[in-house]
């Protein structure tokens, strides 16, 4: 698990996008082995990993982006 830099993301995936179309940011990835078993109630991934982005730029507005990959 790491947080910046550039995610491992599978070949043929494409970049997330906010609403108007820009990229979103890379945030952290999560590897779901490392969460503890009891994480939502038990029901979440336990394998892979959890890849996060979000669009700073409109934080402050409806095109407000984020996104979970899986």
């Amino acid at each position: 698990s790491w947080l910046g830099g550039l995610p491992r993301m599978p070949a043929g995936t494409e970049w997330p996008r906010a609403k108007t179309q820009t990229p979103l940011h890379f945030v952290a990835q999560i590897a779901c082995a490392d969460l503890p078993p009891e994480l939502w109630g038990g029901l979440g991934p336990r394998e892979g990993w959890l890849l996060l982005f979000i669009d700073f730029e409109g934080i402050d507005n409806e095109a407000t982006s984020a996104r979970v990959l899986h």
